[in-house]
């Protein structure tokens, strides 16, 4: 089984520490990578596909460096960055082909149909990415992630601009993929990571703050989260000042307030609410 080892790792622009001494070990599977923006989790997987080099620290698949393997790692690997809107005049079925020739891919044409018809680009193959959506791009984007059947799936922000349907048939492929490859998955979209993920890393400050199932963040969020129904914004403020929001739900003739307290609210008429990730999410970024 693959496994995919990251030691030490730090990196350092001048004085801002974008990656502080992470250490975490990864096997096939979806992890699913939280964190607020400037947290750090770009720049380490931008590590993790060879495109940054660290400032100490090291990577290592099946135990060696991932810089003496090279080539051959660079080969395993499939990357979806955030920011993807080069190759504008390339059509969606000419940037496939190109994409296959660099990383060589035995029977592309097969391939490619096999991908389009995946994410849904059969019918516009025609098309300049230019003139795309952000969704859309957001296909080709994984596309070409695919195009060399990946061991290890590293995918910054894939479902920004899909809708809810696009959305549901991607956690469904990255769920298959992970069965047979290492899939890390940075995203804003919590559901996204909570459907799939065996494992949430979560980062702040370049640091890694915790690594767990979903079932062991839920857990430890237990007993943590309650709910009340205020009579004013007054009320509102109150609860602010103490504990931490994590959503205020207005109705025709009541505001509902989820927070999270460590111990049980000094207010009355307060209830416990099962925890949810949007809960995990706030109590561990929210200052």
């Amino acid at each position: 089984m693959s496994k995919l080892e990251i030691v030490g790792l730090t990196k350092a622009y001048g004085k801002k520490i974008a990656n502080d001494h992470i250490n975490i070990s990864l096997n096939c599977g979806v992890y699913g990578l939280l964190g607020p923006n400037g947290a750090g989790k770009t720049t380490l997987m931008r590590q993790i596909v060879a495109l940054t080099k660290p400032t100490s620290g090291e990577i290592l698949y099946d135990g060696q460096k991932i810089e003496v393997l090279d080539t051959k790692y660079r080969n395993l690997l499939g990357y979806l960055p955030q920011d993807f809107d080069a190759y504008g005049n390339f059509k969606i079925l000419e940037f496939l082909e190109y994409m296959a020739a660099l990383k060589d891919v035995k029977d592309s044409k097969a391939k490619i149909n096999e991908l389009m018809s995946l994410v849904g680009l059969q019918e516009v193959k025609g098309r300049k990415i230019a003139k795309l959506s952000g969704g859309m791009k957001r296909r080709v984007g994984i596309a070409q992630a695919l195009l060399n059947n990946p061991k290890i799936l590293v995918l910054d922000e894939p479902t920004a601009g899909l809708d809810p349907q696009e959305r549901n048939r991607f956690r469904n492929m990255i769920s298959n993929l992970g069965k047979e490859a290492i899939v890390i998955l940075s995203t804003h979209i919590i559901s996204d990571v909570e459907q799939v993920a065996k494992e949430i890393i979560m980062i702040k400050n370049g640091r890694v703050r915790i690594k767990a199932s979903g079932k062991e963040l839920l857990g430890k969020m237990a007993g943590k989260v309650f709910g009340i129904r205020v009579k004013d914004e007054e009320q509102i403020a109150e609860i602010n000042e103490k504990y931490k929001i994590v959503n205020v739900q207005r109705g025709a003739d009541y505001t509902n307030v989820r927070f999270i307290s460590h111990s049980k609210p000094e207010i009355v008429d307060v209830w416990k609410e099962e925890p949810m990730f949007e809960d995990v999410y706030i109590e561990y970024f929210e200052r």
